[in-house]
């Protein structure tokens, strides 16, 4: 709100968006001196209603999501790729990714929200969230509209439903961003497979178990019996 005359006065909205359209009134007040050196409103008039309708930007995003290589490992680096195509838009349109996880087959998280994992702005920034695993997360931009999340040391805990979520800002005058167009890829399942080697071992495991337990069992039974025969001498 800005005087710029003796009885003139302007409201000035700074990255107007959208969400700003409506209608507009101007109140305006007198105010005379009453006793002492309190101000007693005098009159009061209200201006007629001025529509503003603020146009949004004419810009389609889309994203492809999947992970690349398409089988991942326990203790493999699981590599998701998002690319982004853009129609319309002013100059100087920035992108920005950020990348999703849900987990519905986990009974006591099915009500849960998508938890964010990682993302960039638009300025350029990473900016890392939690990652069901609990292990390290990078994420890159690899190409113009082309964006990388990478799991490091894949757990079972990271098995999910991934997708990326692009969205598109214009900067203003001010400095300030304006989110202009926002886009959401299919879902990307992610499920880390055993190792071969990690399948045979537990069996060998288990049947190594069971083999030290019976001989121990059978070893105790024939010692037994031997003592008793002893005894009996």
């Amino acid at each position: 709100m800005e005087k710029v005359a003796s009885r003139t006065y302007r409201l000035r909205m700074e990255a107007a968006q959208p969400g700003d359209s409506g209608t507009y009134r101007c109140l305006a007040k007198a105010y005379v001196r009453g006793s002492g050196v309190r101000l007693r409103e005098a009159a009061s008039a209200r201006s007629r209603p001025l529509p503003v309708h603020v146009r949004e930007e004419g810009v389609v995003l889309e994203a492809v999501a999947w992970l690349a290589g398409g089988a991942v490992y326990r203790g493999e680096t699981a590599s998701l790729l998002c690319n982004i195509s853009v129609r319309g838009g002013p100059a100087g349109l920035r992108l920005a990714t950020s990348w999703w996880v849900e987990r519905p087959e986990d009974p006591e998280l099915s009500s849960a929200p998508a938890q964010l994992v990682g993302g960039m702005g638009q300025d350029g920034v990473a900016k890392l969230g939690v990652r069901p695993g609990g292990g390290p997360v990078s994420v890159e931009l690899v190409g113009p509209r082309s964006h990388r999340l990478r799991l490091h040391s894949l757990g079972p805990e990271d098995e999910g439903i991934y997708h990326c979520a692009p969205s598109a800002w214009v900067q203003h005058a001010d400095y300030s961003w304006y989110q202009v167009g926002s886009a959401r890829s299919g879902p990307v399942t992610v499920y880390p497979y055993l190792h071969a080697r990690d399948t045979l071992l537990m069996p060998l495991l288990v049947g190594a178990a069971v083999a030290l337990v019976t001989g121990a069992a059978i070893l105790s039974t024939i010692t037994c019996c031997f003592m008793k025969r002893l005894r009996k001498r």
